[in-house]
């Protein structure tokens, strides 16, 4: 219940809420377990069945807690949550919470160009001056880029797979 909007804990207590309404796990699985013995779930018996069991609840609040769960169910099929890039943290089910991954950027490849400055740059600068080629030579890509891009190029260079068996890659231009 209440997936999307759950609150997490460092503690395995029972007591923790769990819910963005401030249900406990307990509270909840309770709530689940009364849900599955009705058809119908949005009767006047349901709902004080729940209270009866949990006299601290209020028929009102076993409404609205009922309620966050339609609403959940309704964003689920409609498709607004990105499942995809969300991932379960913790590993006590009290402790749950969803946590959206970052969307990993798509490589843009290196230009001939991009790749004659890195080229010039490595030989006027040497190897291990990533930032200064980035600032003087190849001002479009970042030290990190270049580092990356020298570690396969000299990977490359030093490959023992015959040259016309190797897919051409912009690596392969070895001077400026």
């Amino acid at each position: 219940m209440n997936q999307l909007s759950l609150v997490g804990s460092s503690s395995n207590q029972q007591n923790l809420y769990y819910t963005i309404d401030k249900w406990t796990y307990a509270e909840n699985k309770l709530y689940e377990d009364v849900l599955t013995m009705y058809e119908d779930h949005n009767s006047l018996e349901f709902f004080q069945h729940v209270a009866f069991l949990m006299p601290w609840k209020s028929i009102q609040a076993v409404q609205y807690h009922h309620q966050l769960l339609l609403n959940d169910i309704t964003m689920i099929e409609s498709s607004n949550f990105d499942f995809e890039n969300a991932i379960e943290v913790g590993a006590k089910s009290e402790e749950r919470k969803i946590v959206t991954r970052r969307q990993k950027k798509k490589a843009i490849p290196w230009t001939l160009a991009e790749h004659k400055c890195f080229l010039k740059g490595l030989q006027e600068l040497g190897k291990g001056e990533w930032k200064n080629i980035s600032k003087q030579y190849v001002t479009t890509r970042t030290p990190s880029q270049i580092a990356s891009h020298a570690q396969k190029f000299e990977k490359r260079k030093d490959t023992t797979t015959p040259v016309e068996k190797r897919r051409a890659s912009i690596n392969d231009i070895q001077y400026a």
